[in-house]
């Protein structure tokens, strides 16, 4: 594919399909934005679901249920 080019929506379903990832990810783009920082949600969603911590003194990623150093 060249940049620019579009997915048939058939493509695009197996895609996503075969990328568990992707999966998990938007699993957890339905949580509550909280956070205004869209880098700092995607690292909230990646810590969420692969049960990591996260090491900040960001009191806005407080408001989420992860762990934090």
């Amino acid at each position: 594919m060249q940049s620019g080019d579009r997915l048939s929506r058939p493509e695009f379903e197996r895609r996503y399909a075969a990328d568990p990832h992707i999966k998990k990810a938007a699993a957890q783009l339905s949580t509550p934005t909280l956070h205004r920082d869209p880098f700092d949600r995607m690292l909230i969603c990646q810590t969420l679901q692969n049960g990591l911590v996260i090491a900040t003194v960001d009191a806005a990623i407080r408001a989420y249920s992860v762990s934090i150093i």
